[in-house]
């Protein structure tokens, strides 16, 4: 069951008044995604991909050291080395 990750709609507006008054409004979203349930997302979802090409695909590749180890274990290792002790 997925508990913590979510997908947040919202909208970028900016107006302008001067040389020109101009305006523009689109729509945005942003991902929550959390780390232990990259691969319950994957077996969930259609359009999401751990370590896959999909609609929306998050690979660990292309965080944390970059080299395709796990992201989790890369964020717990420099939480450690930070001395932040994680609630559970």
């Amino acid at each position: 069951m997925i508990k913590n990750s979510y997908i947040y709609t919202g909208s970028v507006i900016h107006k302008r008044f001067k040389p020109t008054i101009h305006s523009f409004k689109y729509k945005v979203f942003s991902l929550l995604v959390d780390l232990s349930e990259l691969e319950l997302l994957d077996k969930s979802l259609k359009i999401f991909s751990y370590n896959k090409f999909n609609i929306v695909s998050f690979y660990d590749r292309d965080h944390g050291a970059r080299d395709g180890s796990s992201i989790k274990e890369w964020v717990i290792d420099n939480l450690k080395k930070n001395n932040i002790i994680l609630p559970y």
